[in-house]
């Protein structure tokens, strides 16, 4: 059924318990993988959506989870999600390490949204921490360290060291995230540096070939600009007037003349 095909993306971004996402990604693997109408798969749906805090539902009878999730029995609270000093329960994985178990990893965490970002690139502008699944999306598919994101045009590593505005709050930089991402691969940081010179070096170069073009053609102009010409006018005996360039061609037309 058409509907079908949604179920593990709508489980990716709404406050549910977690054993749900685990469940839908059982009973549908083949739409793990799979692009919504928006050109999302479900772990970009997971790391664009807040982090939802979790409670215990063990004493409401509710123990579907203790099969499903390895003998824990947090879930998805009602619409509650983490604050930046906050984390879900240790012992339960995240939306996001589900989606990345149940899937070909390294294919879930390099394909793109329609903007071009890598699930990484996602997580991060949405705010999330190490802890939060960055962690398990860089350990899936460490290339991303490597991807700059499409519109700031910044790694990753630089991505987590700005403030991020997502969910309708700002997410401070986390030095605990930004200390993972470049210990990952600390050779990112010279590439950084580096592009940045190259960068600044090449504005300097344009800027100086641009001044000089400007000076080239200013000089040219004023070059082939005209003259201007002022005409002398004199009067003869007979009141009519003549300049004196034409006089002066007449007086050598006159001369040849007589030779």
């Amino acid at each position: 059924h058409p509907w079908a095909a949604r179920i593990v993306h709508a489980a990716s971004g709404v406050d549910c318990p977690r054993a749900v996402v685990k469940i839908a990604t059982i009973l549908y693997p083949r739409h793990i993988e799979d692009l919504d109408e928006q050109l999302r798969t479900p772990l970009i749906i997971a790391a664009k959506a807040p982090i939802f805090k979790v409670r215990d539902l063990s004493d409401e009878g509710y123990l579907l989870e203790d099969h499903v999730l390895a003998g824990d029995n947090n879930n998805g609270s009602g619409g509650e999600t983490l604050g930046a000093d906050e984390s879900s329960s240790p012992a339960e994985p995240s939306v996001i390490e589900i989606l990345i178990d149940a899937s070909s990893a390294n294919v879930a965490c390099s394909t793109t949204n329609k903007e071009g970002r890598l699930p990484l690139h996602v997580a991060i502008r949405s705010g999330k921490q190490w802890k939060h699944g960055i962690k398990s999306i860089l350990a899936a598919y460490p290339e991303a360290l490597l991807q700059q994101d499409p519109s700031t045009r910044l790694y990753p590593f630089l991505l987590a060291a700005i403030d991020q505005k997502c969910h309708g709050q700002v997410y401070k930089p986390d030095l605990g995230t930004l200390y993972e991402l470049l210990r990952a691969n600390p050779a990112v940081s010279n590439g950084a540096l580096q592009r940045d010179d190259n960068s600044n070096s090449r504005n300097r170069r344009n800027k100086h070939e641009y001044h000089h073009r400007q000076s080239v053609d200013s000089n040219n102009n004023n070059s082939n600009k005209e003259q201007p010409t002022t005409t002398l006018v004199t009067s003869t005996k007979n009141g009519r007037y003549h300049s004196l360039d034409g006089i002066r061609q007449q007086q050598q037309t006159n001369g040849q003349a007589n030779k």
